[in-house]
């Protein structure tokens, strides 16, 4: 336990490096409708939970704790991130998010996770959580399974809510320490702003493969996922315990 919370700390110190947040969203005012449905839908690929992880549960007493980064390439229309977070970059299709994450073993089969992100250069804040039951996780001939809900929201921007709920499914199996997986998933989006009075609830279905080395008390995992028309790529870093 101590161990656990050691490396949590010296994780979240991590986090400022990236999370300096000096800029306030400033152009919602000059969005219309249309536009506001298209932001909506791209927040949400970059926000909505990334588990970054196989199937298979931890045990009872194990947590884990690690460090991501994902890179979101938008695909509708990226000056719209223009009109959110202020950049110096050219390339404003792309979005690198920094991630914080911690998962801990329920009783058998069932885990529960959480996460933390912040985007650079803004002072957008993403929480997020997950509960997730495996099956046949033990078992020596058939795949682990596993359902997953989850749940993040965006804060951190006046006039703006940014709510996902999802359910997803995936499946792997495991080859002395290297565990391929992939799976699919809906999310339900509810966004709105309230400085023009605009809502939209969306449904987003994405699909997912990753693959997962556990090294004993080191892990690592790497994942690519299709969300809609834009694609995200990430890398986490992990301990367990």
């Amino acid at each position: 336990m101590r161990q656990f919370v050691a490396s949590l700390s010296a994780l979240c110190l991590l986090v400022p490096h990236f999370a300096q947040a000096d800029q306030q969203i400033s152009e919602l005012t000059t969005l219309i409708d249309s536009q506001f449905k298209n932001l909506t839908q791209e927040l949400n690929v970059a926000q909505s939970y990334k588990a970054i992880s196989a199937s298979d549960p931890l045990d009872t007493l194990n947590f884990s704790v690690g460090f991501e980064v994902t890179t979101t390439n938008m695909e509708q229309d990226s000056r719209l991130l223009e009109k959110i977070t202020p950049r110096e970059s050219s390339n404003t299709n792309t979005l690198h998010m920094p991630k914080l994450q911690v998962r801990k073993g329920l009783s058998p089969g069932w885990d529960i996770g959480a996460y933390y992100s912040s985007l650079p250069d803004t002072d957008i804040h993403i929480y997020g959580g997950e509960l997730r039951y495996s099956l046949f996780n033990r078992h020596q001939t058939l795949p682990a399974l596993a359902v997953r809900g989850t749940y993040s929201y965006l804060s951190g921007v006046e006039d703006l809510n940014l709510t996902s709920t999802g359910l997803e499914f995936s499946v792997s199996r495991g080859f002395s320490g290297l565990t391929p997986y992939a799976g699919f998933g809906t999310t339900w989006v509810d966004g709105e702003d309230q400085l023009n009075g605009y809502r939209e609830n969306l449904t987003q279905t994405k699909y997912f493969m990753g693959l997962n080395f556990n090294l004993g008390l080191f892990n690592f995992a790497a994942e690519t996922e299709q969300n809609g028309e834009s694609s995200t790529t990430k890398a986490k870093f992990g301990l367990r315990f």
